[in-house]
């Protein structure tokens, strides 16, 4: 079981100007990679303000992983197109080895930084910093609603053409205790 943990920095102003589809990209790729190279332990996203300087905030994304981890000699190859690292190890992996190199062209686009630090073994952590134009400092705070649905003794079905996101379903489809 992997447990997904994320925190976002209270101080991470309301509204930036910057573009959202393309770093929502980057994310879901890198903690993507974390939870297909995860069997078992957590994925830590935090998102953090570095700095705020003349209506730009200096952001930094964190995705941390405890799953194998990266060799000292393929780190390098790491955000290679077409580019995927210990095929041996991975060969039950799927995916076409594009989603860093293009995360990582995307990031150099806005004028961010990605880099990794890894140890075989024991997890990889990636990071990426982004400046982006501060539109509005704080909205009201909402509450949200978080609904757990419970369908105890009864039976779902999934539908996804994707090995991965079946593997998350499956995980999080765990059986509950009710009293």
């Amino acid at each position: 079981m992997i447990q997904l943990e994320v925190e976002i920095d209270e101080n991470l102003p309301a509204k930036l100007y910057g573009d959202e589809l393309r770093i929502r990209q980057i994310l879901i790729n890198i903690a993507n990679n974390a939870v297909k190279f995860t069997e078992k332990g957590y994925v830590k996203i935090l998102v953090k303000i570095e700095k705020i300087e003349e209506e730009i905030a200096y952001i930094f994304f964190s995705i941390k992983d405890s799953g194998q981890g990266i060799t000292p000699e393929n780190l390098g190859k790491l955000f290679g197109a077409y580019q995927q690292i210990d095929t041996k190890k991975n060969h039950d992996k799927e995916g076409t080895g594009l989603g860093l190199a293009i995360s990582k062209q995307f990031v150099e686009m806005m004028g961010g930084t990605i880099e990794v630090r890894s140890e075989y073994g024991k997890g990889s952590t990636f990071v990426v910093s982004i400046d982006q134009k501060i539109i509005a400092e704080k909205e009201e705070k909402k509450t949200r609603e978080v609904k757990v649905f419970k369908a105890t003794g009864k039976r779902v079905l999934v539908v996804d053409d994707n090995k991965l996101n079946l593997k998350v379903i499956n995980k999080k489809l765990v059986p509950y205790d009710v009293e």
